[in-house]
């Protein structure tokens, strides 16, 4: 299973978040700073990656977006705030999200994680197995 980061400074939302992720049985890190979250995205090769928005949520998410195809490829990101759409597709893939949860949708959080890692993980199999088939 691969490692979980949490980014942010929230603790009663990074709390829940952190709950839903072991329960999924991910180990988890949290991190409070950006100069943290950008050493482990050098260190892993696959991750997931849970930004809470707000501070240099920003400037890690365009940091993210921006590596090469096949890093960012195995980073599975959400981001989880208060001015995000929960669960919508179209505002995921214009801000290069894997998954978004609105804060109001919180307690949820666990659902949408294991439906959209599924979706994720179900892609990238397939597409891994093309890649080295060709």
């Amino acid at each position: 299973m691969p490692k979980a980061v949490i980014y942010g400074k929230d603790g009663d939302k990074i709390q829940k978040i952190l709950t839903a992720l072991k329960s999924q049985g991910f180990n988890c890190l949290t991190v409070l700073s950006y100069d943290e979250a950008v050493l482990l995205l050098e260190m892993e090769d696959d991750i997931i990656f849970v930004i809470n928005e707000g501070n240099d949520s920003n400037k890690l998410i365009q940091n993210i977006t921006s590596l090469p195809m096949y890093k960012r490829r195995n980073i599975f990101l959400v981001i989880v705030g208060d001015n995000v759409p929960t669960m919508s597709r179209l505002f995921a893939f214009k801000e290069g999200l894997n998954l978004t949860v609105n804060t109001k949708d919180i307690e949820n959080f666990s659902a949408y994680f294991k439906k959209a890692y599924l979706e994720y993980k179900n892609f990238y199999k397939n597409f891994k197995e093309l890649a080295i088939k060709y």
